[in-house]
């Protein structure tokens, strides 16, 4: 079997170059994939359902 990368280091490196371009895109970006509002909500209902979620564990 002939492997593309070297080394496991060499695998890394290029996912996290990946990473990183994905990263500055999603910064500098004019659109938004995800509004304030949903964020928001999303943030409202995580809150909410967290003591029922600790309860459970109890």
């Amino acid at each position: 079997m002939v492997g593309i990368f070297p080394n496991d280091a060499a695998a890394l490196r290029l996912i996290t170059a990946v990473c990183v371009e994905i990263h500055d895109e999603w910064s500098v970006s004019e659109r938004r994939y995800l509004s304030q509002e949903s964020m928001d909500q999303l943030k409202s209902d995580a809150l909410s359902s967290a003591p029922v979620a600790l309860a459970k564990v109890k």
